[in-house]
Parts: structure tokens; C-alpha cells; sequence
């Protein structure tokens, strides 16, 4: 009978094993910072230094907004994860005290 417990347990750890996989799969992630290489065309061509700097500050107000992107998706599979141990925690002692429960109904309290 206890057996019926485990599986709610069961099913939300593997759940939460599965989020916790997607969670800490490989994403992109983009650096924040300048690779000079990037400054040869901008050399090249002659551009003025404010205009290439403005440049580079837009390159890094996107990275930033991805990297955000990527880390949001990362946090809510880590949620999902912890959400569904705690349901399957909770089902499962909530089935161990109805059996409990059951068990006292038929055999009473056991003397001390």
C-alpha cells in the first residue's frame, strides 16, 4: 500500500529531473565587451569615434537583453523543477497520512 505513495513522488521527481535538464542545457550567451577584431572594419573605414562607440554600446545593450532572455528560461525551468518535487512531496505524504490514518481506524491506538 505505501507503494501507491511513492508513485506521486515518483512522477514529480522525474518531472523535476527533466525541468532541472533543461534548465542547465547548453544556451548561447553573448560577452559583454569589445573584441578588438570588431574595431578593424570600423578603423578601415574611417569612422569617427563617438559613432563607433554608440555602435558598440547598442552591441551591448543587445547582448545584455539576450543573455536576460536566455537566463528568464533557464529560471522558469528551474521553478517547474522545484514546483513539481514539492507537489509530488506533498501528494505523496499526503497519502502516507490517509494510510496512517486508515491504519488507526482498524487497529486503534497502540498501547504504550
Amino acid at each position: 500500500m505505501h507503494y501507491a505513495a511513492l508513485v506521486p513522488l515518483l512522477i514529480g521527481l522525474i518531472c523535476a529531473l527533466l525541468f532541472i535538464t533543461n534548465a542547465t542545457l547548453p544556451e548561447e550567451f553573448y560577452y559583454a565587451g569589445s573584441n578588438p577584431a570588431h574595431w578593424l572594419t570600423d578603423i578601415a573605414q574611417g569612422k569617427n569615434i563617438d559613432h563607433a562607440r554608440a555602435e558598440q554600446i547598442g552591441l551591448y545593450s543587445e547582448s545584455i537583453s539576450d543573455n536576460n532572455r536566455s537566463l528568464r528560461g533557464a529560471q522558469r525551468f528551474m521553478e517547474a523543477a522545484f514546483i513539481s518535487a514539492g507537489i509530488g512531496l506533498a501528494f505523496a505524504l499526503c497519502a502516507e497520512f490517509a494510510i496512517a490514518l486508515t491504519y488507526l481506524a482498524k487497529n486503534g491506538l497502540p498501547s504504550f
